[in-house]
C-alpha cells in the first residue's frame, strides 16, 4: 500500500513552525520529497542557523490501500457533483447524494484508518452539517475525529478542527453535553497555545458558550461572551463575522439573563450588519432575525416579530429539512406570536 505522512516542525516552546498532512499542503518551510521504492525523505529548510538546533519533526501514517485511495477519489468525484445540486437549488437531492457518499465511505474496509477517506469524511462532514442532514454529518466527523485523536498530538490544529466539527453537529442535535467536553478540549488546547486575541481562540471560547447557554450555565456562558466581545471589538472590523456573532450570542445570554435592553440594542446592531453583508437566505441572517424577533416579541412589537419569523420560517423551509431543530423551532416562534396576536389563530395551530 501507499503511506501519508504528517508532518508537524515545532520548536523547544511548543511554538508550530510548520503542519502539514501531504505535500500540498506543505508550508515554505517544510516539504517532504518522494523518491523510489518505500523511502521517504523530510526536508527542513530552517529560518535561521540558531532555529536549526531546536526543530522537532513527529511524524504518523496513516495506512492506504488501493481499495481506500480509489473509494476516496470518487467519493471526491461525487462531492463535486454535490456542489452542482447545491448550486442548482437541489437541496434535497444534494443531501441525499451526501448521505450516501458518507456511507459509502464508511463501508470501505480500513476507512477508519486511511488519511484519504478520512479527509473525503471531513469534507462530506461539513457538507452534510451545512445541508442539514446531521445524523450523516456526525457518523462522518466521529471518524474523522477518531483517526486524528490516535494520529495527532494532542495540541494540534487539525485535531481542533475535527473536535469542533462535531460538537457543532451534537449541540444541533441536543446532544449538549458531549459538545460541551469537545469544546472544553479545543479550548484548552488554544488557551495554551494561541495568543489572547486570536481569531481562533475567540471563536472556541463562543463556541461553548453557546453550548454552555444550552446547558443552562448562564453565568460561565456570559463571561466568555464578554471576553470574545472585548477582544473582537478591539481588533476586527464592525463588519467581521466572528464580531458579529459575538453581539449575536452575547444577545441571547443576556437576554436569559433579564438584560432585555442591552441584549435588543446588540440584536438590532448584527441584524443591521448582516442584512447589508449576507445573502438573503443565509442561515446566520436568519439566526440574526429569529433573536430579534424574540426581544420584539417581548417588548409586545408583534407585527414587527412576526414579520422576521415569517421571513425566517419562509427561507428554511426551502432549504432545510423537515424535521431539522431549526425548521421546528422557527414554526414554534411564529406560531406563539400569532397566538399572542389573537389573530390567525388557524395558522398557528396548523404550525404547531
Amino acid at each position: 500500500g501507499a503511506i501519508r505522512l504528517s508532518l508537524r516542525i515545532v520548536d523547544n516552546e511548543g511554538h508550530v513552525l510548520a503542519e502539514a498532512e501531504d505535500r500540498a499542503r506543505m508550508t515554505p518551510c517544510a516539504y517532504v520529497q518522494r523518491l523510489a521504492g518505500d523511502e521517504v525523505t523530510i526536508l527542513v529548510a530552517a529560518r535561521s542557523a540558531s532555529s536549526a538546533e531546536r526543530i522537532r519533526l513527529h511524524v504518523s501514517e496513516a495506512p492506504e490501500s488501493l481499495e481506500t485511495i480509489d473509494a476516496a477519489q470518487l467519493g471526491q468525484a461525487e462531492i463535486a457533483s454535490v456542489a452542482r445540486l447545491k448550486a442548482a437549488g437541489e437541496q434535497a437531492e444534494a443531501r441525499k447524494k451526501t448521505e450516501a457518499i458518507i456511507e459509502a465511505a464508511l463501508a470501505v474496509p480500513g476507512a477508519r484508518s486511511s488519511a484519504s477517506v478520512v479527509a473525503l469524511l471531513a469534507d462530506g462532514g461539513l457538507i452534510a452539517y451545512q445541508l442539514g442532514a446531521l445524523q450523516a454529518a456526525s457518523r462522518a466527523q466521529s471518524a474523522v475525529l477518531e483517526l486524528w485523536e490516535r494520529a495527532l498530538p494532542a495540541d494540534a490544529p487539525a485535531l481542533q478542527a475535527a473536535r469542533g466539527n462535531l460538537a457543532n453537529t451534537l449541540r444541533q442535535l441536543g446532544e449538549l453535553d458531549r459538545a460541551c467536553a469537545l469544546e472544553e478540549l479545543v479550548l484548552a488546547a488554544f488557551e495554551a497555545t494561541l495568543r489572547a486575541d486570536h481569531r481562533d481562540l475567540l471563536a472556541a471560547r463562543q463556541n461553548l458558550a453557546v453550548t454552555l447557554r444550552g446547558l443552562g450555565h448562564l453565568e460561565r456562558a456570559h463571561e466568555l461572551e464578554e471576553q470574545v466581545l472585548e477582544a473582537a471589538t478591539r481588533t476586527l472590523a464592525e463588519d467581521n463575522p466572528l464580531r458579529v456573532a459575538a453581539c449575536d450570542n452575547l444577545a441571547t445570554t443576556l437576554r436569559a439573563l433579564g438584560q432585555s435592553r442591552r441584549a435588543r440594542e446588540l440584536a438590532e446592531l448584527s441584524l443591521s450588519i448582516r442584512a447589508r453583508s449576507l445573502p438573503e437566505d443565509d442561515f446566520l441572517l436568519q439566526q440574526s432575525r429569529g433573536n430579534l424577533a424574540i426581544d420584539l416579541h417581548c417588548a409586545g412589537e408583534l407585527d414587527r416579530a412576526r414579520e422576521l419569523e415569517e421571513r425566517v420560517l419562509e427561507v428554511f423551509t426551502r432549504t432545510l429539512p423537515g424535521d431539522h431543530p431549526d425548521l421546528q423551532r422557527a414554526r414554534t416562534k411564529l406560531a406563539l406570536t400569532l397566538k399572542k396576536r389573537s389573530r390567525d389563530l388557524v395558522r398557528a395551530r396548523e404550525l404547531e
